[in-house]
């Protein structure tokens, strides 16, 4: 997670000044026509084995003729963000999970945190171990 300094790096290219932004806010001076974001998915669960990686996508969708523009970060380190900057009407978002060193039955949980000029959004996600089942002739072993 990139914590204050990404936060503020991510405001500096939204509004190419951090300091103006600031001293705004502290007037009172708040931009309350943000838009909103449109998301391909409320929520992200997984189900995967032990020692592999997988990778998956959601899509963020602006208003349309306004240009949307942010950062997604994820709260869990084995989640990460493939794509994590977006800019655009609409955009495809690629995360990539690593579950090696887990084991069955384990579980990781988290959000990804999307920081835009159309405001704030989160998508929770969980991700199952699952125990690795072999299917023979004969059935599973």
């Amino acid at each position: 997670m990139r914590g204050r300094k990404g936060f503020l790096a991510v405001i500096e290219r939204q509004t190419g000044n951090v300091r103006q932004v600031v001293e705004d806010i502290l007037n009172g001076k708040f931009n309350h026509s943000r838009g909103s974001l449109e998301l391909s998915c409320q929520r992200i669960q997984l189900e995967v084995d032990a020692d592999t990686v997988t990778e998956g996508s959601f899509t963020i969708i602006g208003l349309p003729g306004r240009v949307t523009e942010g950062d997604v970060i994820s709260s869990d380190l084995r989640m990460q963000c493939v794509s994590p900057g977006f800019s655009g009407v609409q955009d495809e978002i690629f995360y990539r999970f690593d579950a090696h060193g887990m084991e069955p039955g384990e579980e990781a949980k988290g959000d990804f945190h999307i920081i835009s000029n159309q405001g704030e959004y989160y998508i929770p996600f969980s991700v199952s171990i699952t125990v690795r089942t072999i299917v023979s002739s004969m059935g599973e072993i």
